[in-house]
């Protein structure tokens, strides 16, 4: 813009019919003029840097949204995978909760089964050895005198065995049926236990 005022000079200072009071006005207006002109000039820089500034900004806060933006889609997916995913645990988990059901149920059945084998079983077994410890027990009340040593050592080999074979039959009888009555369940001597292991396994040991 100087080249202008320069220019407005050289013309007040070649006209010739003003007096120097004018001119002298002229000159004043031409610096007015020329400080008017510079206070634009800033202030059309200073707009200029606050619109760079101000699009800088903008860009970067655009730029800013779109990756927020785009990181925000990243995580709708891996949301929407873990959902699937957690839709599938569940889907296994009551699947396999069925299966467990009913596999209790079998389970409970078969233990019932097994509960009424037992009690049969054991029944049954009673009879037959029965027999054998009451005829083993009059043969040794009847001929025990008589016989040989050999002999009464098997017919007390016979006894003692019907006598523990009865006590296991009915520890399997009662074992069966644990669980079934709280009132079944009472403090035991282990020592008593450990005894009859040692007894059981006698012939092992």
């Amino acid at each position: 813009m100087s080249y202008p005022i320069e220019r407005l000079k050289n013309l007040i200072d070649s006209l010739d019919a003003i007096t120097d009071a004018d001119r002298a006005l002229l000159y004043a207006e031409v610096k007015f003029l020329k400080k008017e002109l510079e206070k634009n000039d800033f202030r059309l820089s200073r707009i200029s840097q606050d619109k760079r500034i101000a699009e800088k900004v903008l860009n970067n806060t655009i730029q800013h949204l779109e990756e927020k933006q785009e990181e925000i889609q990243q995580i709708n997916k891996k949301l929407f995978y873990q959902k699937e995913v957690l839709k599938r645990q569940k889907q296994i988990i009551e699947e396999k909760s069925f299966v467990l059901e009913e596999n209790l149920k079998k389970l409970e059945l078969s233990y019932k089964e097994m509960e009424q084998f037992t009690y049969i079983a054991s029944h049954d077994l009673k009879s037959p050895l029965r027999t054998i410890s009451n005829f083993a027990q009059l043969l040794k009340r009847r001929d025990y005198d008589s016989l040989k040593e050999e002999s009464r050592e098997y017919i007390d080999f016979i006894v003692s065995g019907t006598r523990q074979m009865h006590e296991v039959i009915c520890d399997s009888l009662e074992y069966s049926r644990v669980g079934n009555d709280e009132q079944s369940f009472r403090e035991t001597e282990l020592d008593e236990v450990m005894q009859a292991v040692r007894f059981n396994l006698n012939k092992e040991i």
